[in-house]
């Protein structure tokens, strides 16, 4: 699967610089979420183009990095 493939990638390149919070805003509802499902979501979000799903997720980085820092998502992370 071409999405979760590239989040790996991403997740560990330090290519990308906030890389590793990919799959945490991925994993986010991992407690009543299978992985399938949250890749799924991501995805139906952008039509299934790939790059436009990134393209969202990078848009709301500093939210999702502020949010993280303010503790408002604790214990996220399906893929960790």
């Amino acid at each position: 699967m071409e999405f979760r493939s590239e989040l790996h990638k991403r997740s560990t390149s330090s290519a990308y610089k906030d890389g590793h919070l990919y799959p945490e805003m991925v994993g986010t509802f991992r407690d009543v979420e299978e992985e399938p499902y949250a890749l799924c979501r991501f995805l139906r979000a952008r039509d299934f183009n790939v790059e436009q799903v990134f393209d969202m997720m990078n848009e709301h980085l500093e939210i999702w990095k502020h949010a993280k820092d303010s503790d408002y998502y604790p214990g996220t992370c399906m893929f960790c």
